[in-house]
């Protein structure tokens, strides 16, 4: 609020998606998800303060405890992914829903400005709510950030340095640039295309089994004129 880009849902997971995609953690990842979650929430919950003075520190206070939310996603997220070998578009969507399910009852709860609630709009596909309540149209919202973080190019990573750059031997140098950290044989690469197709058609398979069901509720639908 107030500008209700809804669509930018779809994509805002991806960069810390791809946090959590990185094989070794980068510096300082803790602060600056932290960070990264405040620069929502303060201007999010700006309305706070207009209620009395005294409110600004409820402002602030609550917009530093929901910031923490981010980091646990990419921490609980990381060990989903690299120690249980979760897939990212299977962990990503469980740990933020339960992340919201958490923020929405611990210490009496905040359930607003979840991740599903962006598409209130989209009536077909919101209609899952009648079975999985908003947490549902949240875990189909993350599935595409996951399935768009693991189709960012590892070049582009190298060049953001968020993964080293492997330096080749004086003799070869001059015959090739450097090249990325995950340099990867021919068949380890038709693996890692293989793994990332199947990613985004799982997201594409969730979405439109999620639109399916939204049509057809919407067309059992009797109202009376």
């Amino acid at each position: 609020t107030p500008l209700d880009w809804s669509p930018l849902a779809w994509l805002a997971l991806a960069p810390l998606c791809v946090l959590i995609r990185l094989d070794k953690a980068p510096r300082k990842l803790w602060l600056t998800t932290w960070t990264g979650g405040l620069l929502f929430w303060l201007p999010t919950l700006q309305w706070l303060r207009l209620g009395h003075e005294s409110m600004y520190v409820a402002w602030f206070a609550l917009a530093f405890y929901l910031a923490a939310y981010w980091s646990a996603l990419v921490g609980l997220s990381r060990a989903a992914v690299h120690r249980c070998g979760l897939p990212l578009v299977a962990a990503v969507p469980l740990v933020w829903t339960g992340l919201e399910f958490l923020r929405a009852h611990l210490m009496t709860g905040f359930a607003w400005y979840q991740l599903g609630h962006s598409q209130y709009r989209w009536i077909e596909l919101i209609q899952i709510s009648d079975l999985l309540g908003a947490y549902g149209v949240s875990a189909v919202v993350a599935v595409s950030g996951a399935a768009l973080a693991g189709l960012v190019p590892t070049s582009w990573l190298s060049r953001l340095r968020l993964i080293a750059a492997v330096q080749l031997p004086s003799e070869l140098r001059h015959l090739s640039p450097p090249a990325v950290a995950d340099e990867t044989s021919p068949a380890e690469s038709r693996g890692l295309f293989r793994r990332q197709m199947a990613s985004v058609f799982f997201g594409l398979l969730v979405v439109a089994a999620a639109l399916g069901y939204g049509y057809v509720r919407r067309g059992q639908a009797e109202f009376t004129a």
